[in-house]
């Protein structure tokens, strides 16, 4: 058996279902008791029709995240809601302590310390290979000029030659007379030596001597007598002062019949 509530009958307003106040006359008959059978009805179809749209009794939204089933809650069967639930956290960003930052500070400086040490060391080595070369090419340049001389008068000439031992203003004077050329040879190549007054091959090294050997030699290299047809020429160049450094060149010269 159906029962009908005349005075109490739901009306829609608002995005859901409330109750029309009962008239004066219904309320004095209906009693101030427990409510009635119309009242259980009315709230049921009203919580009913709360969940079908998706509200809770609260008045907030009763969401669920993705396309999740809404029913196997406290009340029945439901439509399913449909979107994407983000999360945004607020707030500045970290930045660095005072304790990180004085220890990146010292791990740079480290880094950079490090880099600069390796310029006085490169600039050592970069000066120390010049001067090598330098002393090659003066070492070259006395042998060449040893080889134009004649073969008979190398040894008396040129053997023992030190140029600590030659007495001679750099640079030299080339427009008064020319001294004889054996001299002429030796002293310029003890001015190109020397890093003040330096002709043709730079400004020479510091420190700078040079010294000469001629020697007798037979084909095989050992010491023979001077009636032998071949000579040995060493030529060594030395220079740094205290930390002496050394080069040598050594040629053989022999007799053209």
């Amino acid at each position: 058996m159906r029962h009908s509530c005349p005075a109490g009958t739901l009306q829609p307003g608002a995005g859901r279902w409330r109750d029309r106040e009962p008239d004066l006359g219904q309320r004095d008959r209906r009693g101030h008791g427990a409510p009635s059978r119309c009242d259980d009805l009315r709230q049921r179809e009203s919580d009913l029709q709360d969940h079908r749209s998706g509200r809770r009794r609260d008045g907030h939204l009763d969401e669920s995240p993705g396309n999740l089933p809404s029913d196997g809650g406290a009340v029945g069967a439901g439509d399913r809601v449909r979107g994407d639930v983000s999360v945004n956290r607020l707030g500045s960003p970290r930045g660095l302590t005072l304790v990180e930052f004085l220890v990146a500070t010292a791990i740079v400086s480290f880094a950079l310390l490090g880099v600069a040490a390796m310029f006085p060391a490169a600039l050592r080595s970069v000066i120390g290979g010049g001067e090598t070369t330098k002393a090659t090419v003066l070492a070259h340049a006395m042998t060449e000029v040893i080889r134009s001389e004649p073969f008979d008068i190398l040894q008396a000439r040129y053997d023992g030659f030190d140029t600590r031992t030659v007495g001679v203003s750099c640079p030299l004077d080339e427009t008064a007379m020319p001294p004889p050329y054996d001299d002429y040879t030796k002293n310029k190549w003890r001015c190109d030596l020397l890093s003040t007054g330096a002709q043709d091959t730079g400004r020479g090294l510091p420190g700078a001597y040079g010294e000469v050997a001629v020697q007798c030699v037979d084909a095989s290299g050992a010491a023979a007598s001077c009636a032998s047809s071949l000579r040995r020429v060493t030529v060594a160049v030395f220079w740094g002062g205290t930390n002496v450094r050394s080069v040598s060149a050594v040629t053989h010269v022999a007799r053209i019949r």
